[in-house]
């Protein structure tokens, strides 16, 4: 990992230690599916930390809150829902405890109706939970069949691009995550922040096949 100078007019040189790299990829998501059957000792060896930052959870400053939400005229047509339907929204934060810089950064949406027969998915004391959403899911009943990924992209404010320690000009990439059911059902959506200047998106989209006997 190599040092970088950065300078601006009129500003003295700044050594700049690359941050570490993300790599977001959607292999992650049948990863993610398969572990949900596991122990949850193998659960837990696994999570966001291993597969985005390759680093253990524990090297990080890890935070989650949990509330209750509306879910508003935008989350009410993505899960096609009324607006007043209620949310059990939920958000991490993880900070490299060396330079109090952030490291990762999301926020999800599940209908409080799917995952309210389980009192421990309300509660933020039991992150982080090993499996993560889909073992969660699991616990009430809901398989994740299909995930859509959305990406888009601006430039940070102020704030954003101090949490990040984000260079001038360096734009953040958001990424929404769409879980949906077999039965067509929207369970959860996830957005995550990433700062263009560290992130790899990698895709993977596996082609069926074409059948063995077929007309020119």
């Amino acid at each position: 990992m190599y040092s970088t100078v950065s300078r601006g007019r009129g500003k003295a040189p700044v050594v700049r230690i690359p941050p570490r790299r993300v790599i977001r990829s959607s292999e992650r998501h049948q990863i993610e599916k398969d572990l949900a059957l596991k122990p949850e000792a193998e659960r837990g060896a696994i999570g966001e930390a291993e597969t985005n930052l390759n680093m253990s959870i524990g090297a990080q400053r890890f935070s989650s809150q949990y509330d209750q939400v509306e879910a508003g005229t935008e989350l009410a047509k993505v899960f096609g829902v009324e607006p007043t339907t209620l949310m059990l929204r939920r958000q991490w934060e993880a900070t490299d405890p060396n330079t109090d810089l952030r490291l990762s950064w999301s926020v999800s949406h599940i209908p409080l109706d799917i995952v309210q027969g389980n009192p421990a998915l309300l509660d933020p004391n039991n992150e982080p939970w090993p499996g993560g959403t889909q073992h969660q899911l699991s616990t009430v009943g809901v398989e994740i069949m299909k995930m859509v990924d959305e990406v888009t992209a601006r430039m940070p404010t102020t704030v954003e691009a101090q949490l990040w320690g984000l260079p001038e000009g360096v734009p953040l990439i958001f990424c929404r995550r769409i879980s949906i059911d077999a039965d067509g059902r929207v369970i959860e959506t996830s957005d995550a922040d990433y700062p263009a200047d560290r992130t790899e998106l990698h895709f993977v989209t596996p082609l069926r096949p074409w059948p063995k006997k077929r007309q020119a």
